[in-house]
């Protein structure tokens, strides 16, 4: 887990929540839209403009990397969207709090500035924001004991020696899995790992979040020692995944195997096993209706006549998933985008047609 700190909190955003005030902070001092400059008035708009074009652009990016531990400022420099999007380092780290938590939870800010949800919502962004404040093994490491009395230098060296003297030797003298043919190591690994399992043994005995900080960690550690992908250059990375997906088309395995019905049925159970509920024909219709629905746009403001996508949502919630949560603004908005890219290229496809031609 990368460590994070008070950086995390932009400067240029208000920075209470409304479900952080209760009663007893009625005394509390909150920022008020009044007090701001226009320099800060300018950078919260700068950077609630952003954080909307940022959920479209790079949303699933961006909630990849804050769920494996990498803080909001190491994802602004990540994207490099200082140098995309021609921001200063503030309204960045602004930007991508606010396409994380979306506008809705803040009090004190301007009332031109857009509502939106954010990419993460309820229990799991509250449970990211506490581990982003926590140091894995804070206390082996502030004692200097074990791995972490030695240098990275050190531990890349020992566990060099260590895997070239025994793997050599187990080698040359043809013993353990080095006697063995691909077969008999295919059925054993398989063997193994059914054992392992049933018994509960090894990552089988950690539960989904041990699991989690453990590759985390080692992520982490891989990264700072330049190991593995991390030693490698973007251009090398790009070759390395090309040639692995030609190979696998190539020898039809994995997905280029599954004809596009299967392919289909695979992706609707794996949605549904997440947790996810695909979108279904009527509730895709029932979408487009509300997208040109007066009902279903916003009132008066500088967004009036606009698709109100949280009322959208609501309303798909309750028509087609019984009130629960299962659709938001920031879904609605993927789905439509995702629509919209599908009807530009089925449309290009038809004008490239042989028959349209002039």
């Amino acid at each position: 887990m990368v460590s994070t700190t008070d950086s995390d909190a932009p400067k240029t955003m208000p920075s209470i929540r409304k479900e952080q005030i209760s009663e007893t902070d009625s005394d509390a001092t909150v920022t008020n839209v009044s007090d701001l400059t226009q320099e800060q008035r300018g950078a919260i708009r700068r950077a609630e403009s952003l954080g909307a074009q940022l959920q479209e652009d790079l949303g699933e990016e961006i909630v990849c990397l804050y769920q494996g531990g990498v803080s909001q400022p190491a994802i602004a420099e990540e994207l490099e969207i200082c140098t995309k999007y021609g921001v200063t380092k503030d309204v960045a780290k602004s930007a991508i709090h606010l396409a994380l938590c979306g506008t809705m939870n803040y009090t004190g800010m301007p009332e031109d500035v857009e509502q939106y949800a954010g990419l993460l919502e309820g229990d799991e962004l509250d449970l990211l924001a506490k581990q982003h404040n926590q140091e894995s093994g804070k206390r082996l490491y502030e004692m200097k004991k074990g791995i972490y009395a030695m240098t990275p230098e050190e531990r890349s060296e020992a566990s060099r020696k260590g895997g070239t003297i025994g793997g050599n030797a187990i080698y040359e003298m043809k013993k353990g899995v080095h006697a063995m043919s691909h077969e008999e190591l295919s059925e054993a690994g398989s063997l193994g790992g059914k054992t392992v399992r049933d018994r509960k043994m090894g990552i089988f005995a950690q539960s989904s979040e041990e699991i989690r900080k453990a590759a985390v960690l080692g992520g982490k550690a891989s990264y700072e020692m330049k190991k593995g992908i991390h030693a490698m250059s973007h251009e090398e990375l790009i070759d390395a995944c090309s040639l692995a997906g030609k190979t696998a088309y190539e020898m039809k395995k994995g997905v280029h195997a599954m004809s596009h019905e299967e392919l289909s049925a695979a992706g609707r159970k794996g949605a549904v096993t997440q947790g996810y509920a695909p979108w279904s024909g009527p509730e895709l219709e029932q979408l487009a209706n509300m997208m040109v629905s007066p009902e279903y746009s916003y009132d008066g403001g500088s967004h009036k006549g606009r698709p109100n996508l949280n009322r959208i949502s609501q309303s798909l919630n309750q028509i087609f998933h019984s009130g629960e949560q299962i659709r938001s603004a920031v879904s609605v908005k993927r789905k439509l985008h995702k629509l919209k890219k599908a009807t530009t290229l089925l449309r290009t496809k038809e004008e490239d047609a042989p028959e349209n031609l002039p």
